[in-house]
C-alpha cells in the first residue's frame, strides 16, 4: 500500500489537488495488479487529457 499527495496543472491552468491511495498486489515479489483511490475522484480531470487507444 502506498499513500501519496500531489496537485495537477491541466494545460488551461487549472489546478486540482488530491489524496491517492495504491493497492498492490505481489506474486512471487512482482506487481500483478494495483487498484487506486484518489480524493476527489482524478478520472473527470485526467481522462481528457489521455491519448485515444491505438488498435494493434
Amino acid at each position: 500500500m502506498a499513500r501519496f499527495d500531489y496537485r495537477v496543472t491541466v494545460p488551461d491552468g487549472t489546478t486540482t489537488e488530491a489524496r491517492g491511495y495504491v493497492h498492490f498486489r505481489l506474486i512471487g515479489g512482482q506487481i500483478v495488479s494495483q487498484d487506486v483511490m484518489t480524493d476527489p475522484d482524478m478520472t473527470p480531470v485526467l481522462a481528457p487529457l489521455m491519448a485515444p487507444p491505438t488498435s494493434r
